[in-house]
């Protein structure tokens, strides 16, 4: 099996942004000691971690975690009920599941999406791998590029190709709140 330095990819990425340690830091509010050994191997990295540093470097998150590979497959994560890391991000809230596991190969969300417009929800979106959304409650608009918007209903599903732009809206006066899987690899 290869083994990816994704520590080393982090540190190319900061190099390129030309961003210390520090400037990370303060963006993502991991401490310079944690990061320094996040970029060293040194450092177990999860989703969520590797989520804020992401977002401190103004990367998709997927070019991070696609270049990872699992190492077992005798593992298990749970999540419990509002137990997962949240995060906050152009009229969505983002809470983690199932996100404590070492080279996955999806990450996993429930999401509550209050953007009501496109530009409120930040534009166009991409990134690698399949995205899969299931919308729990609510209604979900889904603009993509490609095709006309989308309006799913409780209960409805979709998977689209996550380097095709896409975007989300609130349809209605409700939140939408959907479950969320990103694949973290592109297909062979």
């Amino acid at each position: 099996m290869t083994t990816i330095d994704v520590g080393g990819l982090i540190r190319k990425a900061r190099k390129e942004k030309r961003l210390t340690l520090q400037d990370i830091s303060k963006k993502s509010g991991i401490s310079v000691p944690q990061l320094s050994k996040a970029e060293n191997g040194k450092a177990r990295l999860t989703v969520d971690l590797t989520l804020l540093i992401a977002e401190a470097l103004d990367i998709p998150v997927g070019s991070i975690l696609s270049a990872t590979k699992p190492a077992s497959q005798t593992r298990r994560s749970i999540t419990r009920a509002n137990g997962g890391s949240v995060y906050e991000r152009n009229g969505m809230r983002f809470e983690a599941l199932c996100d404590d596991l070492l080279d996955q190969h999806s990450a996993f969300w429930r999401v509550e999406l209050t953007a009501r417009t496109f530009e409120e929800n930040g534009g166009w979106h991409d990134h690698v791998g399949e995205e899969f959304i299931h919308v729990i409650s609510g209604k979900l608009e889904l603009h993509t590029i490609h095709y006309e918007p989308a309006i799913l209903n409780a209960g409805d599903s979709i998977i689209f190709d996550g380097e095709m732009r896409h975007a989300y809206v609130a349809h209605g006066e409700t939140p939408a709140v959907m479950l969320m899987s990103n694949s973290l690899t592109t297909s062979a």
